[in-house]
C-alpha cells in the first residue's frame, strides 16, 4: 500500500468514525446496486439449486442451498469499516483490565 493509499483510508475510516459518532451512517451511492447485484446471484444459485433438484440431484442441490444460506452478507467499503469499528470498539480492552487489578 503506498502513503497515499494510506492517508486516503485512514481519512475514510475517520469520516466513518466521525458518523458513527453522530449516529448517523449515511448510506453510499453503489448500495443499492450492490444489493440488486446480490439479488441476481442468488437468483442463479437458486435457479441452480431448483434444476439439480429436478434433475434428480437432490443432495447437491441442498449443499449448493447451504453454500448460499451460509454467504456473507454484501457490505460497501464503508459499511465494513463501520462494522469493524464497531466489533473494535466492543472488543475489552486487555491494558485496561491488567490496569484494573
Amino acid at each position: 500500500m503506498s502513503r497515499g493509499e494510506s492517508t486516503h483510508f485512514r481519512k475514510r475510516v475517520e469520516a466513518v468514525h466521525g458518523e458513527l459518532v453522530k449516529g448517523k451512517l449515511q448510506v453510499e451511492s453503489g448500495k443499492a446496486k450492490l444489493i440488486r447485484t446480490s439479488q441476481e446471484v442468488r437468483r442463479g444459485w437458486q435457479a441452480a439449486i431448483d434444476e439439480l433438484a429436478r434433475q434428480g440431484h437432490s443432495e447437491i442441490a441442498a449443499q449448493v442451498k447451504q453454500y448460499v444460506e451460509q454467504m456473507p452478507r454484501l457490505l460497501t467499503q464503508k459499511e465494513y469499516i463501520a462494522t469493524k469499528l464497531l466489533e473494535r470498539a466492543r472488543e475489552p480492552r486487555v491494558h485496561e483490565i491488567e490496569m484494573a487489578r
